[in-house]
């Protein structure tokens, strides 16, 4: 008896339904418990916001080299915690660009993750073979460069080069770290003292072919030596663009980088050396004939800067 009663009332439903006796609303999506929503491009961080996983480029200029040239691969990922790049780069920070030197036509894959999803993309670069040099068969020098080309006294530069049909190529002065001879391509920091020209010597059974690459080092003017000071006297030591040194007011410190005629620093005195009331910024300009100073201070590394702070050299 209870089963026919339920039959009854399902026909009941069903005809009342057709007739549009009432509607039968089904729920969106949007509607439905996030347990039972379908997956998205998105998943929530430890502080609960919403982190979508976009490999916004990745990409080979140029896409088409020849034999031996090379490509600068560039990327930019947002919203991912691991990013790879295969064929032998690894993992990479998610902005970034590296040069490679393929021997043939070769595909490269930047696979991207977070914790909910995992995005794919590839570049390719075309290597095409070379023409035929109507040479006597000497290596090519494809690139020897120095970047960048103009530094400062302690700072660094990069020497990038590649080389085909060379059996031998090294670069002078040597290169510390490096091996002896070099690989055919390759890039290495120097931090040369002074001016210094490198000279790329590409050698094989035809013969021998050189380029060379020039860094430019900009030696600091001498700030070091015994001033007569606002502050009263001032002895400052120097090496390489770091200046320091000390000032008689209250026992003074002084600590900072120089630029060609510019000092950029901080000061600090007794009792406690802190900011806000004992430290701050100064900043310094030397005159041409390296006998005076003048410049401005300032508490701490914000607000007014004041105009008392000017020296004259003692010694050396």
């Amino acid at each position: 008896m209870k089963h026919f009663a339920l039959l009854c009332l399902l026909m009941a439903l069903l005809l009342c339904s057709s007739l549009g006796c009432f509607d039968i609303n089904v729920p969106s999506t949007e509607d439905l418990p996030s347990f039972i929503k379908p997956n998205s491009s998105t998943h929530d961080d430890a502080s609960g916001n919403s982190q979508k996983l976009v490999v916004n480029t990745f990409k080979a200029e140029p896409s088409t080299i020849g034999a031996g040239e090379g490509a600068k691969l560039s990327w930019s990922v947002t919203g991912a915690t691991t990013v790879v790049i295969d064929q032998g780069i690894g993992k990479v920070d998610p902005s970034g660009e590296a040069m490679v030197y393929p021997s043939s036509t070769t595909t490269y894959r930047l696979s991207a993750e977070n914790a909910g999803n995992t995005a794919v993309v590839t570049t390719t670069i075309t290597v095409t073979a070379t023409s035929p040099q109507p040479s006597s068969g000497l290596p090519v020098i494809h690139l020897f460069t120095a970047q960048p080309d103009s530094i400062q006294t302690g700072e660094s530069s990069t020497l990038t080069w590649n080389v085909s049909d060379a059996t031998s190529v090294v670069i002078t002065p040597a290169i510390t770290g490096q091996p002896d001879p070099l690989p055919p391509a390759g890039s290495a920091p120097v931090s040369p003292s002074q001016t210094t020209s490198y000279t790329l010597t590409a050698e094989n059974a035809a013969g021998v072919l050189q380029a060379n690459a020039t860094i430019t080092v900009h030696v600091p003017l001498d700030w070091s030596g015994t001033w007569k000071t606002d502050w009263g006297k001032m002895e400052l030591t120097q090496k390489g663009n770091h200046v320091s040194g000390t000032i008689a007011w209250d026992e003074g410190i002084i600590d900072g980088i120089v630029s060609g005629d510019e000092f950029r620093g901080t000061w600090s005195k007794k009792p406690s050396y802190l900011p806000p009331d004992d430290a701050g910024d100064v900043k310094l300009t030397i005159a041409p004939d390296y006998m005076s100073i003048s410049g401005q201070w300032r508490y701490g590394s914000s607000g007014d800067w004041y105009e008392s702070f000017s020296g004259k050299r003692l010694s050396p």
